[in-house]
C-alpha cells in the first residue's frame, strides 16, 4: 500500500543536515589537511597553494572534524596557534577574521567556524565543492 512520503515529491529535497555538512568538509579538506590518530592537524601537499585566509579556513574545518571524530575535545583554534601555523602576525589574522566574519565565531582568543556555515566554510576552502552538485 502507498503512503503519503512515498507519493510526496518534495521528500526528495530531505537530507541529512550533519551527514551533507561531513561530506562537503571530507571533499575541501581532501589533499589540504590530514587529522592524525591523536587529533593532530597536518597540513597535506593541497595546503601551500590555498591563500592565508583559505588555509586559516581550512585549519578551523579540519579541527571540526577532528571533534567530529572525537579525537579532539576542542572545536576552537587559538589566535596563537592559527598565527603560528600560518606564519603571519596577529593583527593579520585579526583583519583576515573580518573579512570571514561570516563563517567564524571568535571567543576571546580562539576560533571556530561558526555552527551553521560548515558548507559555506567547505566551498570557501574549496569553490569546486557546490559545483559538482
Amino acid at each position: 500500500m502507498s503512503t503519503k512520503e512515498d507519493n510526496d515529491p518534495l521528500e526528495g529535497l530531505v537530507v541529512d543536515r550533519d551527514r551533507a555538512s561531513k561530506e562537503h568538509v571530507a571533499e575541501a579538506l581532501g589533499g589540504v589537511i590530514d587529522i592524525g590518530d591523536d587529533g593532530d592537524l597536518l597540513k597535506a601537499p593541497g595546503f601551500d597553494p590555498l591563500n592565508s585566509k583559505q588555509r586559516m579556513i581550512a585549519l578551523l574545518l579540519g579541527q571540526w572534524a577532528a571533534c567530529q571524530l572525537d579525537l579532539a575535545d576542542e572545536r576552537m583554534l587559538s589566535l596563537e596557534y592559527l598565527s603560528d601555523q600560518l606564519c603571519l602576525a596577529l593583527p593579520t589574522i585579526d583583519t583576515y577574521v573580518s573579512d570571514v566574519s561570516e563563517l567564524v565565531v571568535s571567543e576571546g582568543e580562539a576560533l571556530t567556524v561558526a555552527n551553521g556555515r560548515i558548507v559555506d566554510a567547505a566551498e570557501f576552502v574549496d569553490p569546486e565543492v557546490t559545483a559538482s552538485e
